[in-house]
């Protein structure tokens, strides 16, 4: 039996620095909406940090985790704006799942301005450029196929705020 989309939970999907957590409370601040991060609510299950949990676990059992935090999230009814983690969407059960259960918003960020936010942090996974590039080529297969893709090639944190919730309210309207 297939379900109807939920237009009240928003996935905001995207690479590392593409401003996802950012956005995702800016938009649900102004629309009265619950905002959730996904990395938050493994850190808060896990009471370890992101970094740590990879650099103990390693990737693989840290994306099991991930979509288990994911699933219950969704399992629980939570609606809001939800920024996902740079590989949550890359992981086809966990695309499958929020394509299934909300609205999933890419968040398109050249690779330039995404390693001009990023140098000099301190992000999991990130590697050297031509390995972030690398990666971001490969992810980008998986963001293309969420069901809205923002172009955010030279917008201010408050233009792309505004876009989001433009993108979000339409939905609001008509529901």
């Amino acid at each position: 039996m297939m379900t109807a989309i939920d237009t009240r939970r928003f996935f905001v999907v995207g690479f590392m620095g593409a401003g996802k957590t950012t956005l995702a409370r800016l938009v649900s601040e102004r629309l009265s909406l619950p905002c959730f991060d996904l990395d938050a609510l493994i850190e808060e299950r896990t009471d370890s940090s992101i970094p740590e949990l990879l650099s103990r676990q390693g990737e693989a059992a840290f994306r099991e985790l991930e979509s288990n935090v994911l699933r219950t999230f969704i399992d629980a009814g939570a609606t809001g704006i939800i920024a996902t983690g740079g590989g949550t969407f890359a992981i086809q059960s966990n695309r499958d799942l929020m394509m299934a259960s909300g609205i999933t918003i890419w968040l398109d960020v050249p690779a330039d301005r995404l390693l001009e936010r990023v140098v000099g942090k301190e992000r999991p996974l990130w590697g050297s450029e031509t390995e972030v590039k690398a990666l971001l080529k490969k992810r980008c297969t998986s963001y293309r196929l969420a069901a809205h893709r923002l172009e955010l090639r030279n917008d201010s944190t408050e233009q792309a705020a505004n876009r989001l919730y433009q993108l979000i309210s339409a939905y609001r309207d008509v529901t």
